[in-house]
């Protein structure tokens, strides 16, 4: 009687475990949302290259300027090359050529006045998205007893009537003092750059 409680006892705590197992097992979610992984092949960015306006269009809901300076949303701002500043009024457009991690910016402007500049770091990350290309990059900034570390997300792709859209993501953090670390505010900017007619 004893060995036969012994034996039912012990199938019914298999019983038990192989239940507890089958319920933790994983899953397959049908349906669900899988992570895929972001394309970084070059070869599949899009091509951006033409000759647009240099001073682009905010959005709706956007900034019409770009940071504290409040400058205008430039091609060379928006990308982060290197910037002109207040000397905007003399230059007269942007012309891009390259693709992925060679894509490079012209500025033109009055005078047969040219400057060319890489818009790809070595150390940023590109990524190609369909018809957007998509640059992450981090940035050091600091002086005077303040130090910023930014994440900067940088996306450009072509619209329908040929115009280009850069849309700019910003966030970061910032430490004054060389002790005290606070969060910057968010800055997001979207502008759209018309295309110009290539003499």
């Amino acid at each position: 009687m004893n060995l036969s409680r012994a034996s039912n006892l012990g199938t019914l705590s298999l019983a038990l475990i192989l239940l507890v197992s089958i319920a933790r097992a994983p899953v397959a979610a049908s349906g669900a949302e899988e992570m895929v992984p972001l394309q970084q092949e070059e070869g599949s960015c899009p091509d951006l290259t033409g000759l647009y306006e240099y001073q682009g269009k905010a959005a709706d809901g956007f900034p019409t300027y770009y940071r504290a300076l409040k400058t205008p949303l430039t091609l060379d701002r928006l990308l982060g090359t290197f910037a002109f500043g207040n000397k905007y009024p003399e230059l007269i457009g942007g012309q891009l050529s390259g693709i992925g991690r060679g894509l490079e910016l012209t500025i033109l402007g009055t005078n047969a006045f040219t400057y060319l500049d890489s818009v790809v770091r070595p150390e940023d990350r590109v990524v190609c998205e369909a018809e957007m290309l998509r640059l992450e990059q981090h940035r050091e900034v600091g002086g005077d007893g303040a130090y910023n570390k930014l994440h900067i997300i940088r996306t450009a792709s072509i619209e329908k009537g040929g115009a280009l859209q850069v849309n700019v993501t910003i966030r970061g953090s910032g430490r004054f003092l060389f002790f005290f670390w606070y969060e910057l505010p968010s800055e997001e900017y979207q502008a759209v750059f018309l295309r110009k007619a290539e003499s």
